[in-house]
């Protein structure tokens, strides 16, 4: 549970990381398709990552305490 949340966390970084300085925002460039689906791949995979850390979050939360 908790490598999950980790591993998660890493994706969505190493994602935005990548973005903010490999791709850079789009500011006085022109436009080319090319970024654009780049972008679009950046954005799906650092959403796959806040679901896996969230999926490891609630399965961290619904673990009953032993007894």
């Amino acid at each position: 549970m908790v490598g999950a949340i980790i591993a998660g966390a890493l994706l969505t970084l190493g994602t935005a990381i990548y973005a903010l300085v490999v791709l850079r925002p789009f500011v006085g460039r022109n436009y080319d398709e090319q970024w654009a689906q780049q972008i679009a791949t950046v954005e799906a995979l650092a959403t796959l990552g806040l679901l896996v850390c969230a999926a490891g979050m609630v399965a961290h939360g619904l673990k009953l305490p032993k007894r």
